[in-house]
């Protein structure tokens, strides 16, 4: 019976033991249970806490690392932490994650990285389409094929590492041009003659066409491909090539400079030079004469760049319809442009003040007085003002039309003017800067002076509700 009761009381005092340090095995009918050591419960926390700050250690470590500036200052603080970075994963991936400048190509030295297969996969990884870090990693894995094959993808110039026997790896080849075509210039001579592999540089990238063999440069698909995904391309193209009329309409829609690079004769060609000249006003310097004349042709190329007007032939300076047309998309460029014939034309003046009222600076003087067209003027800008004759300037309601588009148009009318209150009041209110140009005794008037008040506290509320 006391024997009975004691292992009684032994069974209790196990089942009153915490179940996290509990282990059991089952061997038959006797169940045996053992119980975590409390010295090994304690040295599993101690390990987890020194874990904790190793890494703690790490961290700062890294950050230290990233904040220098030199090798020797690398190396001293190499010293300091007495680190093995290779060992440490956790510190090798922390310095793949976070420095991605050049300061990793002699961090890499400084720890010998560059033969670390991890280290150089990680940095490739992530920093390969900003900068070219392969060209770093040890001769052993620029030569691994598992390791190029993984470079190609992400570093733009690891296949210009390689060795010559990588370099004709159609596989490896192909995995590069797919990332970026130009890398077809470190394929080989054998690879560059491979329409397969040149057919999927020019379609990632049409300049690559300029390292394919000279005979696919006049493949027309491999061409055609090119050209629609560089215009230019078409400069690397065969003679044959450059006097395909769909090859250069392809080539200019994608880039109009291309018709320089085209045979001569498509330089008359109306339906390609108006396709270059949509896309690059200025293709039109390369037109013919003819072309240059053509009024579709010189409005679409001004429309796209303004600055090709400088390329038109002179003959449409005096092309009444041309001038009109001008006019409605640029006022100012057409009457500048415009011979003095039209300057003085009503209905071209018209035209232009319409669409920009500061055209009237290149009107002739007589319709500088015309009252109609000086009225559209300032109605439009009212800055305009200043190109008005003296008499029309001191027409108050011109000048009243004026500061009422721009307040600023103050300045260009008489003192009587100046010291007009209700012009002074439709100034200011346009642009209260424009009391500066209000004679002296309207800067003070005390209704002047409530009513810029007054927009100075709405000017305040917008930036409030901004």
């Amino acid at each position: 019976m006391k024997r009975k009761a004691e292992a009684d009381s032994i069974e209790n005092e196990k089942k009153q033991k915490p179940n996290n340090f509990q282990h059991y095995h089952d061997d038959s009918e006797d169940k045996v249970t053992f119980y975590l050591d409390l010295n090994i419960a304690s040295k599993l926390l101690s390990d987890k806490i020194r874990d904790n700050t190793d890494k703690t250690k790490i961290r700062r470590f890294v950050t230290k690392i990233k904040n220098s500036s030199t090798e020797e200052e690398g190396r001293n603080i190499m010293r300091e932490f007495n680190v093995d970075v290779v060992k440490e994963r956790f510190l090798l991936t922390q310095l793949c994650n976070s420095i991605f400048n050049k300061k990793i190509i002699w961090i890499g030295s400084l720890f010998k990285l560059w033969n670390n297969r991890t280290f150089v996969e990680n940095i490739v990884k992530q920093s390969g389409k900003y900068y070219s870090y392969f060209e770093y990693a040890s001769e052993s894995l620029r030569n691994d094929r598992e390791m190029v094959m993984m470079a190609v993808q992400h570093d733009s110039f690891a296949l210009g590492r390689v060795s010559k026997e990588l370099k004709n790896d159609k596989e490896i080849v192909m995995l590069a041009v797919q990332t970026l075509g130009l890398t077809l210039i470190h394929a080989s001579t054998e690879l560059k003659s491979d329409r397969e592999i040149v057919l999927k540089a020019v379609q990632k990238d049409g300049k690559a066409l300029s390292w394919a063999a000279e005979e696919l440069k006049s493949d027309r698909e491999i061409v055609m491909a090119a050209v629609k995904q560089w215009g230019k391309s078409i400069q690397n193209a065969s003679k044959e090539l450059q006097r395909d009329r769909e090859i250069v309409l392809n080539a200019v829609q994608q880039d109009g400079r291309a018709l320089d690079y085209a045979c001569e004769e498509l330089h008359s060609d109306r339906e390609l030079v108006l396709a270059a000249v949509k896309q690059y006003g200025k293709a039109i310097e390369i037109a013919s004469t003819k072309l240059q004349q053509d009024r579709e042709i010189v409005m679409a190329a001004i429309q796209q760049d303004i600055e090709a007007l400088e390329y038109a032939s002179e003959l449409l300076r005096d092309d009444r319809e041309f001038i009109k047309m001008f006019a409605l998309y640029n006022g100012i460029r057409a009457l500048s442009y415009a011979s003095d014939e039209f300057q003085s034309d009503r209905e071209i003046v018209m035209l232009a003040v319409k669409q920009n009222g500061v055209a009237l600076a290149y009107a002739s003087e007589k319709l500088q007085g015309d009252r109609e067209i000086v009225m559209l003027a300032v109605q439009q800008d009212g800055l305009a003002l200043e190109s008005a004759s003296e008499e029309l300037r001191n027409d108050r309601e011109i000048v009243l039309a004026a500061v009422q588009q721009d307040g600023s148009a103050l300045q260009f009318t008489s003192e009587e003017f100046q010291r007009d209150r209700e012009i002074v009041k439709a100034a200011v209110k346009q642009n209260n800067d424009s009391i500066i140009y209000a004679a002296d005794e309207m800067k003070y008037d005390r209704e002047i002076c409530e009513l810029l008040s007054e927009e100075e506290d709405e000017e305040e509320d917008e930036e409030e509700e901004e």
